[in-house]
């Protein structure tokens, strides 16, 4: 099968394909050395994750500052080049400044899904059920040196690069549909913990809602007993789902 990269024929389908890593409190709490992205919050409600656009520009500009006044040192020179890089840094700068934050929100309880916009647009957020979200290889259509979560941006062909804590566009995309499934328990790692009796107590008093969305892997509770109550109303293997994709 041929895996043609467009967004209406090559969307990765709403289902739990895999299972994710644990999203563990030590990776969201302290959020220290991390570039890519930050936890604002992690609860039974919402997960939302800074993308830390704003501090990557501010270390480019300043690092583009720092090359062209080193450069000028050592040449002895400062020519419109060197203006030219130290102008762009501070472009660099002022963009950081006052970009809108870029944030992922996934709000389990009313299914939404807000992710970036380009540049100075706001965030976008829309019904997580019409979320269209593809794989973008960075070795060309192959994919031959990574492969990153893509989201279209609504009424436009552009898309946006989102992450989450697996570093995998298949797993990321099962965390976001696996939490994203207010009828199924939260996804694995400590970061929930604190959250799970709360969230199984909310399902038991709805009597237990079918899933919004297939998984080809097991959603356990949290200890047998919850198990054992759950399947008296569904079980993981009523809603198994497939992909029709060869890449997902």
């Amino acid at each position: 099968m041929s895996f043609k990269k467009k967004w209406l024929d090559g969307s990765l389908p709403l289902l739990i394909a895999y299972t994710p890593k644990d999203l563990n409190l030590e990776i969201v709490f302290p959020n220290v050395n991390k570039s890519l992205f930050y936890y604002d919050l992690v609860s039974d409600k919402k997960v939302i994750v800074d993308e830390q656009i704003s501090k990557g520009f501010y270390y480019l500009g300043g690092a583009t500052i720092l090359i062209a006044i080193f450069v000028s040192l050592i040449t002895w020179q400062f020519d419109w080049f060197g203006l030219v890089i130290m102008s762009i840094g501070f472009l660099f700068i002022f963009y950081a400044s006052v970009v809108p934050k870029k944030v992922v929100i996934l709000d389990r309880y009313n299914g939404l899904f807000t992710f970036p916009n380009w540049f100075f647009g706001k965030c976008y957020t829309i019904p997580f059920s019409e979320t269209k979200a593809v794989w973008s290889g960075t070795g060309g259509n192959s994919g031959a040196i990574g492969m990153d979560l893509m989201v279209k941006h609504p009424n436009s062909i552009k898309g946006v690069q989102i992450g989450m804590h697996t570093k995998g566009f298949k797993e990321d995309w099962s965390f976001i549909v696996w939490y994203m499934d207010k009828n199924r328990p939260l996804p694995p790692g400590t970061a929930f913990d604190s959250f799970r009796e709360k969230d199984f107590e909310r399902r038991k008093s709805q009597g237990f809602p079918l899933p919004l969305y297939k998984s080809r892997v097991l959603t356990p509770e949290a200890t047998p007993s919850h198990q054992a109550e759950r399947n008296r109303y569904w079980r993981d293997k009523d809603y198994y789902g497939v992909s029709e994709s060869a890449w997902y």
